[in-house]
């Protein structure tokens, strides 16, 4: 006879006892049923025997919370990849986590950002923070094709037209989670290189109270808070707001970036069976600007007036600028309706409005036979509304030898958008060696006004398989999209249906010392958007990746490492149509293929540690100009290295000081899609102090000073090309100084 006894201190729960389904062969898993909750156990479960003839009890204690695990920059768990809290060395596929804690030590002000440590992902390809682009094992773009972060709680961020783009600030993040490769089998059309998921805050007894103001190079002034705690006696209502307030000024002339955002949400602990979550993200981005283009003549080649200084604006402060507001109401819901089942549903509605006019270097044509900038102007307003809802039931099952955890779901998701665009208007052209910004702007005409409502939906199932050090994870999804566009200005509609099939399969070896050997296979679509020459609508891009690697959990010490190789290939991708050149064609297909390290470890209770390297290899394998292919997708550094280090001293007069620094290493990369020049690459030096200033008086505790700059040296770099006449500067260095109060 076997009695198994486990206690729970699920957050959703009062300390209640259950039973749990137990692995012997693994004894650093276990299920929680009586809470019908799954979860890794923290710490080792102990089993006591008795060898008698008599039947005796057998006793095993488990001791587990309900919730992310991380130490400092270490993650141990994450449902990025399965959307189960599943171990990190369990799931066959590369997952970063940038903690809470790596986003403060790094005083990050986007989630760009936060990335900036992360194997895989260059996210600063442009300087300004207004959006989070990023480029994951090698795609991603600019514009429209850009890869912007695209997932926040587990659910897609809709995306309207032309630029109604939202983004979340990092302040409002509990963590980050970069699950790099195809991930549509959890998450409908993504990038191939992979996806991005944010996670909210959530109120919990245990989170820091905090108020904290900064200020910094470039005007910079900023206030922030986070509070929160229970509503009620028995703490079944709790509460946490977060909120900020920034302005800064740009490094280009004339330009700064304005925000605020609140972030009210509310736990409900409404039975032992039932939890709901609510969060509001609210954030208001007014009277922004964002960097232009510069040509490559000028900042990668010398120019014609000389070289093109860092703080030269194309535009003009009279007439450029960017607004955003953004309101996304969302909810999340557990029931746990039977033992070892529950059932999940997050709901969002998504509110985007923008609106755009500014000044841009023309790219195809930049500068006139006086060696001055050939300029343009545009607008366009965008909004949206839509709405996201993904349901799903995850329930464990027992066959023989074999232990089943299964998901099964649906996600639907339906938008509204609407965008009026203008024409490209001519402006006269600008010296920038002496610039003066005097020209008189006429708003160009209206050029395109459509509306565009889209309908997805899909359904997926997953099985996580168990037997004994084996761990197989098995998934299939089906996906059917629709996309009416309505153009006012032609009177007609267009109606584009797409659907897809992607998969994944993986498996991993759980070695006793930590060491999990993983291969696995895994694909995405997206969907395109127009018509060819001849009217028929694009089908979706395909691509497919077969990865390796190997991921390391030592016992008994807080690290996690991971290396990964990796192959991916896509194909019906659209390329400039060589008979018809303002059509795109299905023909190009890419191929990257690429090497990833990345450690996170704490390796003393002072010290922590972040290390990353990565090549990337993203080449043309088809296109109609054959003169394209073999080349290399532009803006991709070939090789990228990191190292953030922070140690905390608790010795001497020295004891309170907290000391951080990191070397980030871009490598060069193609400037344009022909490879005929390359942009250079570059090192960079960032560094965070921070004194907790009770160690000079018991009467300050909980005050906190912190210094923080990026790009110490102030290195004047290109950080992207995507043509000879589009290139961005990178951010030169910064300072941030704060004061912050805890309790």
């Amino acid at each position: 006879m076997t009695q198994l006894i486990c206690e729970c201190h699920h957050t959703s729960h009062k300390r209640r006892s259950g039973n749990i389904f137990y692995d012997r062969r693994n004894p650093f898993f276990c299920i929680l049923l009586g809470c019908g909750v799954a979860l890794p156990c923290i710490g080792q479960a102990t089993e006591e025997k008795t060898h008698d003839r008599k039947p005796k009890t057998e006793t095993i204690e488990v001791r587990a919370q309900y919730q992310h695990k991380a130490k400092g920059y270490v993650a141990f768990d994450s449902s990025a990849a399965t959307k189960t809290d599943t171990p990190l060395r369990e799931i066959p596929q590369s997952i970063s986590v940038v903690t809470r804690q790596q986003m403060d030590d790094q005083v990050t002000q986007n989630v760009a950002q936060a990335l900036r440590y992360t194997a895989g992902v260059y996210s600063e390809p442009r300087s300004d923070t207004i959006f989070d682009t990023t480029f994951m094992r090698g795609f991603g773009g600019f514009a429209t094709s850009a890869n912007y972060v695209g997932f926040l709680d587990g659910i897609q961020l809709q995306q309207g037209q032309g630029w109604a783009i939202p983004t979340v600030d990092p302040s409002t993040l509990d963590r980050v989670e970069v699950l790099r490769g195809p991930a549509s089998v959890m998450y409908g059309d993504a990038s191939p290189g992979g996806i991005i998921n944010l996670d909210s805050k959530l109120p919990s007894l245990s989170a820091p109270r905090q108020i904290a103001v900064e200020s910094g190079s470039r005007n910079r002034i900023q206030g922030t808070f986070d509070v929160g705690g229970a509503l009620t006696g028995d703490q079944t209502l709790l509460y946490r707001i977060s909120g900020l307030g920034r302005r800064v000024d740009t490094q280009m002339r004339d330009a700064k970036e304005q925000r605020l955002a609140l972030t009210p949400t509310l736990t409900w602990k409404a039975t032992p069976r039932v939890s709901v979550d609510f969060v509001l993200n609210v954030q208001r981005d007014p009277d922004n600007n964002f960097a232009g283009w510069i040509p490559a003549k000028g900042s990668v080649l010398p120019g014609p007036h000389g070289r093109i200084s860092t703080k030269f604006n194309p535009s003009q402060s009279n007439y450029d600028g960017y607004n955003r507001t953004q309101i996304m109401p969302e909810y999340r819901v557990k029931y746990h309706f039977l033992q070892g089942w529950n059932l999940q549903q997050t709901v969002r509605y998504e509110y985007l409005n923008t609106s755009f006019k500014g000044l841009a270097v023309n790219f195809s044509n930049p500068y006139d036979t006086n060696g001055n900038l050939n300029r343009y102007s545009s607008w366009s307003r965008a909004d949206l509304n839509g709405v996201v809802a993904d349901t799903r039931v995850e329930g464990h099952v027992t066959s023989g030898p074999l232990q089943h955890r299964i998901l099964a779901g649906v996600t639907y998701d339906r938008s509204e958008s609407s965008m009026q665009q203008s024409a490209y208007g001519l402006v006269s052209a600008l010296d920038y060696s002496a610039p003066v910004y005097d020209a008189s702007i006429v708003p160009p005409s209206l050029a395109q006004s459509t509306r565009q409502d889209s309908q997805r939906i899909g359904g997926y199932i997953q099985d996580q398989i168990r037997l004994g050090h084996w761990s197989l994870l098995l998934g299939g999804r089906h996906d059917w999209l629709t996309i009416r566009t309505f153009d006012r200005l032609s009177d007609t509609t267009s109606t584009q249906h797409d659907s897809a099939f992607t998969g994944r399969a993986g498996l991993v070896y759980l070695f006793e010392n930590g060491l999990s050997p993983y291969v696995s296979y895994s694909t995405s679509f997206q969907p395109v958007v127009g018509v060819d020459y001849e009217g028929k609508a694009f089908q979706p891009t395909r691509a497919s990746q077969v990865e390796g690697g190997i991921k390391y959990q030592p016992v008994g010490y807080s690290s996690f490492l991971t290396i990964a190789a990796y192959d991916i290939n896509e194909r019906h991708v659209s390329t400039t149509d060589p008979a018809h050149p303002y059509y795109s064609v299905q023909r190009g297909g890419v191929r990257s293929w690429g090497v990833e390290f990345e450690a996170h470890a704490a390796l003393t209770d002072n010290l922590g540690l972040i290390a990353s390297y990565s090549y990337t290899d993203p080449t043309v394998t088809h296109d109609p100009d054959t003169s394209l292919i073999g080349k290399r997708l532009y803006a991709v550094p070939r090789h990228m290295a990191s190292l953030w280090a922070n140690y905390a001293v608790t010795w001497g007069h020295l004891q309170g000081i907290n000391v951080s620094g990191g070397v980030r290493y871009v490598g060069s990369s193609a400037g344009d899609e022909t490879n005929s020049f390359t942009v250079p690459g570059v090192v960079l030096f960032d560094t965070t102090l921070r004194y907790d200033l009770s160690h000079l008086s018991p009467s300050l505790h909980g005050w906190t000073l912190m210094f923080n700059g990026t790009n110490l040296f102030d290195r004047k770099y290109v950080s992207s090309c995507f043509s000879a006449g589009g290139c961005f500067y990178g951010n030169r260095r910064t300072f941030k100084t704060s004061i912050a109060f805890r309790w």
